[in-house]
């Protein structure tokens, strides 16, 4: 899929990561449920570009990062 945005899409607008998903999470009126959308990104968000921190000071600025992202990871 990547490829495939690449010939037709400038860089900046590829994404990064995919999620899959078996349908779109909707509102009692069909509409797209944003914030559950939201949610789904932040659990099942593609680990590319991804690395654990190296060494106490970026395990200190990841854990920052966390407090203020509010994500358990």
């Amino acid at each position: 899929m990547r490829s495939y945005l690449r010939e037709r899409l400038p860089e900046y607008m590829v994404p990064a990561g995919y999620v899959a998903m078996e349908g779109m999470p909707l509102t009692a009126n069909g509409k797209v449920d944003r914030k559950a959308l939201k949610e789904v990104a932040w659990r099942g968000g593609s680990e590319v570009g991804r690395r654990l921190p190296e060494g106490p000071v970026e395990e200190r600025l990841a854990e920052i990062w966390r407090e203020v992202l509010e994500c358990g990871r």
